[in-house]
């Protein structure tokens, strides 16, 4: 994990609260940025890397403990919308040069009387979005070619994963257990489907289920999720000794 002991610490210090000099030191942390551009890189990627190292080259030091080598990432079969080097610009424009932190404004929007609980969910996800910056919307992954748009560094569907399974959870940590009321719960808007709620849902209900019934409710995706990891992963004879369908039965 990038983000070690210590780093988090001194981010906002040392980038001045600067969001893309943030995004300099996490990417010279994560031992992804390039020595030198590659040949075949235009103009502005080279401009770009140059302006990183510019930064992350006076404050080095002061992460040295904390730096990471190229050699430790593992990045076959990553989509290249999931890349790191995207993840740690959102992480970047996420947590450094905001007004307020992200989880302070969590609380904020949660911590309300108000009922309006679609309302609430549409605004925290309105901060959790994350547009990219003139490059990066060019570019896929530093170097790459130039297309018409890349899309969002954090769009909806990634927006909803973080909702659901970091915010909320830290909030309810945090004291605010209103939201685990199932009225509150039940407005969640489901994630992306995997290949852990599909599995979860053909042990559990049949090759035949409704996957209208699953697909379109987070809390029960989130409850086949527990479901897989409790018991589908540890029981290996495709539900025969599972305790979870014994207790069903009984």
């Amino acid at each position: 994990m990038l983000v070690r002991e210590g780093l988090n610490l001194s981010l906002k210090r040392e980038s001045e609260n600067d969001p893309e000099k943030a995004y300099a030191l996490l990417f010279g942390a994560s031992g992804l940025l390039p020595a030198q551009p590659k040949m075949f890189f235009d103009n502005e990627s080279k401009s770009v890397i140059r302006k990183m190292w510019d930064w992350w080259w006076r404050k080095s030091n002061i992460f040295a403990d904390n730096t990471m080598k190229s050699d430790e990432w593992v990045l076959a079969g990553i989509r290249p919308q999931n890349h790191p080097q995207r993840r740690l610009l959102a992480a970047a424009k996420l947590f450094v040069g905001q007004k307020q932190s992200l989880l302070k404004k969590m609380s904020e929007i949660f911590n309300s009387s108000s009922n309006d609980y679609k309302r609430m969910i549409a605004e925290a996800l309105k901060e959790l979005a994350v547009n990219s910056s003139d490059y990066w919307r060019k570019h896929i992954i530093l170097g790459s070619p130039v297309q018409n748009n890349t899309g969002k560094l954090i769009g909806k569907s990634r927006a909803v994963a973080i909702l659901i399974n970091i915010v909320i959870p830290f909030l309810v940590a945090e004291k605010l257990e209103h939201l685990l009321d199932t009225d509150f719960l039940s407005e969640l808007p489901p994630e992306d489907s995997n290949t852990i709620v599909r599995r979860a849902a053909r042990n559990l209900l049949g090759t035949d289920h409704n996957p209208h019934l699953i697909y379109n409710c987070a809390l029960r995706q989130q409850g086949l999720i527990q479901i897989y990891y409790d018991f589908c992963m540890v029981d290996k004879t495709l539900c025969e000794d599972c305790l979870f369908s014994k207790a069903l039965l009984s």
